[in-house]
This record gives structure tokens, C-alpha cells and sequence, in this order.
């Protein structure tokens, strides 16, 4: 238990913002908040090395594939009125912990402060585009060690292909949060990753580091993120790697998608081409947020993760023995979270009746109830480890 003691100090608060959720991600060196209020965002990000100051303006996802007219995204900044995202919840914010721990309470303002307190733990929600049933649920993972790097993992999938799609993971560093017109760009040589440093003479610095796969990705940076961002064709800009068009720093194409002198109030990211998603075969999208003294602590961090050679899952996954659907009530379609090891799925209406059955083909199902009528349903799994079933309120 003294080791537990000595490398813990990992998380939590927990609190509500109307009927979301929010959790803080603390190893100890850094902490990262998660909301299921703000879809496909994170506002908050602090490093104990500089005073905990908060070192993330906005970091978000944007995606758009081919045939699409904009882009769907998530885009905020510290809880502020440029808080805008066109994704819909589909699962609410839950949390996976190895040890118990004692639940901290102590909102301040916008930001967030927790007292230490002992877990290793992983938060998940899910979130969206209805109108096709693309879903991403989003992992983030605290470990242990004091480390200066926090894992978060989006992973899409989809009920139809989709193809020729850009999507765009931005992250706009402010270090220190009060002092954001001075930042300057650094990149790590050999990995998909870069950094922010405070200016010329504060060499504190906050990053990331890319952690799939990716044949096809690029560096992306920004000047200025502050009033390009509230402007689609910026972002569409953005995520085709044509920022820089047009600006002084390039007049005429072809132009860079990053910068390498890039300084004041900048925004870096890397966008991802994604040539066809099929719903047998999710994309994994999976990175760390960084912070460091210097930005050589960042660059140790990277390669260090690297080296690593993270698993899929740094946490040991409990198994989901339990069943569980979101929204409900429902209008339009249910979301089921299929328990592990199950080999059946009946749609069982009020009477007692089954009126449908599911192949458990993933971990999350979406079901139409076509041509049913609105009432009460029970969705029932049946698995090597028992039978289990849920209630569900279908209003037309």
C-alpha cells in the first residue's frame, strides 16, 4: 500500500454543471478535466511545475468526410461564450477506477481544484453525429509515476462506410494561461508531436505526442486561433492544410501546413486523412498531453512514450457485466452497450413479446425500433455469464 501512496495522487472530483459531469485526471504533475458537457473538447489542462496555471485554451475534433457541407467539431474555450460543438450526446461521463477513493468536491469559478486523493482510473463518454449514428467514444486514462503525460483515446466508428475524410485534433496551448500573445511552436524531430513554449525567455512548455499509426498525417499550426475560430472556413482551411493561404506569411499557394517560426497566439495540431471508415473496423485516434520545464522535457516525454510502446489499455479492463442504453427515453434510435462474452439480443415489448433480435456484433449496438410503436421495451442479453435485461422508453 506505501507504493500505492508514494506513486498515486491520481484523481478525482466530481461534480455536476446542470445535468453533466465532470472529472479531473490528476497523476500528480499534471491534470487533465473532462465534461460530457462540452462534446469533443477539453478546456483545462494544468502543470504543478508552473504554479498550475491552466495551459489549454481550447484542444477539439473536427471531422469531415466526403459529401459533407461543413464539418461536425467541438470547439471551446475555458467554459466561455466560443463554446460551440454540432455533436450530440450519446453516452453520459462514467468512471472505471482500479482503488476507491475519497470523491472531492471544490469547484472554483470556471477552473477546477482537487485535493490529492488515491485512484488510477479511466473516464469514458460518448458522443456523436445522429443524423448517421457515427459514434466516438472517448478514453482517458490517468496512470501512475507522477507522470507528466495524461492519454486520451477517441475511437470512431460507424454504422456506413465514409470515405475521404480529414479529421483534425487541434490543441491551442496558452502557457501561462494569461500571457498567450508571446507562445512559441516547437516539433519533436522523427515523432508526430509538438510543442508550445512560453516566449523567448520562459522556457516552460506544454505539448503532445501522437500515438496511432498513421500513414497519412500531417503537423498543422495556426496564429491568431482566437478569432480564426469562431470562422468555418477557417477550420475547413485548418483541416485541409491550407491555413497559411493568403496570409503574409504566404501569399500565394503552395503553401506549408505548419510553420516553423510560428509565434504569439498559436495553435497547433495534426490532421489525419482518412481514406475509408467501415463500421467491422473503428479509427483509433490516441494521444498525450504534455507539460514540462522545458522543452526538452517534452521531447524526453515523447520519445519516452515511444519507447514505452503504450498498450491499448494501460489500465486492466473490467469486464462489462452489465447492459446499458442511452438516451432513455428515446425518439429517434437507442444505443445499447452490449455486456462482454453475450450471444443474443431480443427486443421484448410490453405484453412480453419479442418483437426483434440484435446480433451482439460490438460493444454498442444502435437500434431503430421501424414500424413499432412508442411504449415501454426491454432489451435482453443473453451471455455466457447470465441473463440480463434493461427497460427502455421508446416516445415518437
Amino acid at each position: 500500500m506505501k507504493y500505492f501512496v508514494k506513486i498515486a495522487f491520481i484523481l478525482l472530483l466530481i461534480f455536476s454543471i446542470g445535468s453533466a459531469t465532470r472529472y479531473v485526471h490528476n497523476t500528480g504533475v499534471v491534470q487533465l478535466r473532462v465534461d460530457d458537457y462540452a462534446y469533443g473538447n477539453f478546456v483545462e489542462f494544468r502543470y504543478s511545475g508552473y504554479d498550475s496555471y491552466d495551459l489549454l485554451w481550447r484542444s477539439f475534433i473536427a471531422i469531415k468526410f466526403g459529401g459533407w457541407v461543413t464539418p461536425y467539431y467541438g470547439r471551446a474555450n475555458d467554459d466561455g461564450v466560443l463554446y460551440t460543438s454540432n455533436f450530440t450526446q450519446f453516452q453520459p461521463l462514467e468512471l472505471e477506477e482500479i482503488w476507491n477513493h475519497d470523491t472531492i468536491i471544490s469547484p472554483d469559478s470556471s477552473d477546477t481544484t482537487i485535493d490529492s486523493t488515491l485512484a488510477m482510473a479511466k473516464s469514458h463518454y460518448a458522443f456523436g453525429i445522429d443524423a448517421i449514428g457515427l459514434r466516438i467514444d472517448q478514453w482517458v486514462e490517468s496512470s501512475t509515476g507522477l507522470d507528466s503525460f495524461i492519454i486520451v483515446k477517441w475511437i470512431i466508428s460507424t454504422p456506413e462506410t465514409l470515405e475521404d475524410g480529414n479529421i483534425l485534433v487541434m490543441f491551442d496551448f496558452d502557457v501561462p494561461d494569461f500571457d498567450y500573445d508571446n507562445d512559441q511552436v516547437f516539433t519533436v524531430p522523427g515523432h508526430l508531436a509538438a510543442g508550445v513554449r512560453a516566449d523567448t525567455i520562459n522556457p516552460r512548455s506544454a505539448g503532445f505526442a501522437w500515438l496511432s499509426h498513421c500513414d497519412s498525417c500531417f503537423l498543422v499550426n495556426t496564429i491568431d486561433w482566437f478569432r480564426h475560430g469562431r470562422n468555418i472556413d477557417s477550420l475547413v482551411k485548418l483541416m485541409s492544410g491550407r491555413f497559411w493561404e493568403g496570409s503574409t506569411y504566404c501569399p500565394s499557394p503552395p503553401c506549408p501546413p505548419w510553420l516553423d517560426d510560428a509565434a504569439g497566439d498559436v495553435g497547433i495540431g495534426v490532421v489525419i486523412h482518412v481514406p475509408r471508415i467501415v463500421p467491422e473496423k473503428p479509427e483509433t485516434l490516441k494521444f498525450a498531453f504534455i507539460a514540462a520545464d522545458y522543452p526538452s522535457g517534452v521531447i524526453e516525454t515523447v520519445e519516452r512514450l515511444d519507447t514505452m510502446k503504450i498498450e491499448e489499455k494501460t489500465i486492466p479492463k473490467k469486464q462489462q457485466l452489465s447492459l446499458k442504453v442511452f438516451p432513455n427515453p428515446f425518439n429517434k434510435a437507442l444505443w445499447i452497450n452490449v455486456p462482454d462474452e453475450c450471444t443474443r439480443l431480443d427486443i421484448i415489448d410490453g405484453s412480453g413479446k419479442v418483437v426483434g433480435q440484435l446480433a451482439p456484433t460490438g460493444k454498442h449496438i444502435l437500434w431503430h425500433p421501424k414500424g413499432l410503436p412508442s411504449g415501454t421495451y426491454f432489451i435482453r442479453a443473453i451471455t455466457n455469464n447470465g441473463i440480463f435485461v434493461v427497460k427502455a422508453i421508446y416516445l415518437k
